[in-house]
């Protein structure tokens, strides 16, 4: 009996030994798992609240209440028929060109509408071979440089780049910014040829408004600052048209006022949407979302200035406030198979909590939908600390964030 019970003590003895020794050895491999803390930060102080995200359209001067001829480098005017001062009806030829500097014209133009055609298409095929790129997922922030790195040396040899989502969602976004201005490239150096193309027909340009000749330059001294060789006044300003998406038909109405940015001076003109189509317009553009609908509407401007019609400008409209809005650094968002998250704390232990993300403002700042409340905190979600669980401590500024 005795015998019996000393050998059940010493079995009980060795498991305390043996669960003793495992749950020490448990311990020495985790002993830094509760040990480490990772610093979590205040969403409040990193919101970005300010900043503002404008709404910009772009828009083609179409109507001016002036008449300006510029003379391209290989024009020559052979007779200017009408002097400063006088009243001119519409139709009344105003200068007669050298047609031989005319037809030169007309070829070096030909030349820049299939140069800019090439651009364009250059741009949409590399836009085509982003969206076919698969990007990669997880990647820490030593992944993250190398990925860069690799980016910028490999591009050279047409080798595949490597991009997280949101870095391939931006590269996309850059492409489309850059289709947008070939397109706009491309339609100016289009309508310009087709305005030499009228008047290679005889030469002759002639009035198209009633008004007063306000420049008469002198064919054997034209202009080189960038004035226009000849003006005809029938009052002041200038309309621009364009088409904005359905979705933003809520940001603009007929009265708002707006800036404009030429794209070619800078010059800024302030002017007022003077007509929005009750209907959508046909969408021929590549860079549009072809699944949209698109409104046409019209501006004026009352900028007395040197312009031309064809003129591409950026009418820039701020949009509402953003005092509710969540705006916080794009390095605090990573992604995975499962969509966009951030590392938060969570009774005082990091958790990975999907979010729903909005517009990516400047490719630096995210707009967070869903998912994520000013007074949380959270942490940078890269390096050994961003793991779930690991215990955390709240900092109450900003600094060491990254």
């Amino acid at each position: 009996m005795n015998k019996t019970r000393n050998i059940k003590n010493k079995i009980f003895i060795f498991l305390v030994i043996i669960v003793s020794i495992i749950l020490l050895i448990y311990l020495l491999l985790n002993i830094k798992k509760f040990t480490t803390k990772c610093e979590v930060y205040p969403v409040s102080l990193l919101n970005q609240e300010y900043l503002t995200d404008e709404l910009t359209i772009d828009a083609n001067v179409c109507d001016l209440q002036t008449q300006q001829i510029y003379l391209d480098k290989n024009q020559i005017v052979k007779e200017v028929l009408v002097k400063k001062g006088q009243e001119v009806k519409a139709g009344t030829d105003l200068l007669i060109y050298d047609k031989q500097s005319q037809q030169l014209s007309l070829q070096i133009k030909e030349l820049e509408v299939k140069k800019a055609e090439l651009n364009l298409q250059k741009s949409i095929t590399e836009l085509e071979n982003l969206k076919n790129i698969t990007p990669v997922e997880n990647l820490d922030k030593d992944d993250e440089s190398d990925a860069d790195s690799k980016n910028s040396n490999e591009s050279e040899k047409n080798e595949e780049e490597v991009y997280t989502t949101l870095q391939l969602k931006e590269a996309i976004d850059k492409k489309n910014i850059e289709i947008n201005e070939n397109q706009i490239a491309l339609k100016r150096v289009q309508l310009e040829l087709s305005i030499l193309k009228k008047e290679v027909d005889d030469g002759v340009v002639r009035a198209k408004k009633d008004g007063v000749v306000t420049i008469a330059s002198d064919p054997n001294n034209p202009p080189k600052d960038g004035t226009p060789f000849l003006k005809v006044s029938s009052g002041i300003g200038f309309d621009a048209e364009g088409s904005i998406p359905e979705l933003t038909l809520s940001d603009i109405s007929v009265g708002d006022k707006v800036s404009a940015s030429n794209y070619e001076t800078g010059d800024i003109y302030e002017g007022t949407i003077t007509n929005i189509n009750d209907f959508p317009s046909e969408n021929d553009s590549y860079y549009n979302d072809q699944n949209s609908s698109y409104y046409g509407f019209k501006a004026h401007f009352d900028d007395d200035v040197n312009i031309q019609v064809g003129t591409y400008i950026q009418l820039i409209l701020d949009s509402k406030d953003n005092s509710d809005k969540l705006i916080i650094p794009l390095a605090l968002v990573r992604n995975d198979s499962n969509g966009y998250y951030v590392m938060k704390n969570s009774k005082n232990k990091l958790k990975k909590v999907y979010i729903k993300i909005g517009k990516t403002l400047y490719g630096e700042y995210v707009e967070i939908n869903d998912g994520l409340k000013t007074d949380d905190y959270i942490a940078f979600p890269y390096g050994k600390k961003a793991k779930e669980n690991i215990r955390t401590i709240k900092k109450e500024d900003t600094e060491g964030i990254y």
